[in-house]
């Protein structure tokens, strides 16, 4: 199903990734009057250390709660286009994968993603090295660019305005982009959040439920096909493309062997070059 985004019928936000997205911009707000107004410039680091998640000496159960919403940007125009890009990968990955699935799986989803970087960075603090303080939702946003690459793989989008791009392949820039450099944290955080949602996806796969998608055009519901199901689909199309292929290799080569015995039939099969007579050789056995 090849799709492109227009701008001219952009739909609205769902729901939870309207409240997702307000309550990033409420906190937001707030951490940058708690460092205007309370903390300063000489209190961001102790701020930073509160809500960020830290998993060695400086971890506390709160933590987990304060993590998502603590932005970690002090700059406020840097951390505004922070916020306006996260806002984007929610808005245009996330809604609709939430009218897909609904509202509670969707929740269910992009929770796991946050959960699966909170357990990826677990097992990151037992290697030696320095602190590494998590923050941001990152986790849950990668497990959306996860999903919606298995589920709409071949949509295009314009890339940079004008490139014609499918979807999985600028996902994956997207990711690739977002992981190396942005630095090690946000590198466990996308790695965590990616695997979680794959592993959600594997799980609900292997259950065989497959989620609805609601056709407002028609008031009518379809079922999407389960992931291995898709899977399956992919592997057959795969070994088909492989048998084509093979047949095409062997029309090929028969051509090829009949433009070298009409050559011999001329010039002698001394006019053969050594590459020649191996290919006659080689496919003198094949066939």
């Amino acid at each position: 199903m090849n799709q492109q985004w227009s701008s001219s019928s952009l739909p609205s936000a769902t729901n939870n990734v309207f409240r997702i997205i307000s309550l990033l911009a409420i906190s937001f707000l707030l951490q940058w009057m708690a460092t205007t107004f309370f903390y300063g410039l000489t209190g961001q680091m102790e701020l930073a250390q509160k809500l960020s998640l830290q998993l060695r000496q400086n971890f506390h159960i709160s933590q987990i709660l304060t993590h998502p919403f603590f932005h970690g940007n002090f700059r406020f125009f840097d951390g505004l286009i922070q916020l306006a890009f996260t806002s984007l990968i929610l808005y245009f990955f996330g809604s609709e994968l939430e009218r897909s699935w609904g509202s509670h799986n969707f929740l269910k989803y992009f929770l796991c993603g946050i959960v699966g970087a909170m357990v990826m960075g677990f097992f990151i603090s037992f290697f030696p090295g320095r602190e590494i303080m998590y923050h941001g939702i990152t986790g849950g946003t990668a497990s959306l660019l996860i999903a919606y690459a298995v589920f709409w793989p071949e949509r295009q989008i314009l890339f940079m305005f004008f490139i014609p791009m499918k979807i999985k392949w600028f996902i994956f820039l997207l990711f690739f982009i977002l992981s190396f450099f942005g630095g090690t944290a946000s590198l466990v955080q996308h790695s965590g959040g990616a695997l979680g949602g794959a592993l959600f996806l594997y799980y609900y796969a292997r259950k065989g439920r497959q989620y609805s998608i609601y056709s407002s055009s028609s008031f009518s519901e379809s079922l999407k096909p389960s992931l291995m199901e898709k899977w399956e689909k992919y592997k057959h199309k795969k070994k088909m493309q492989k048998k084509q292929q093979e047949i095409d290799e062997r029309i090929a080569g028969k051509a090829r062997v009949d433009e070298l015995l009409e050559k011999i039939s001329r010039k002698g099969i001394s006019s053969l070059s050594r590459t020649e007579k191996n290919f006659l050789d080689k496919m003198s056995k094949e066939f």
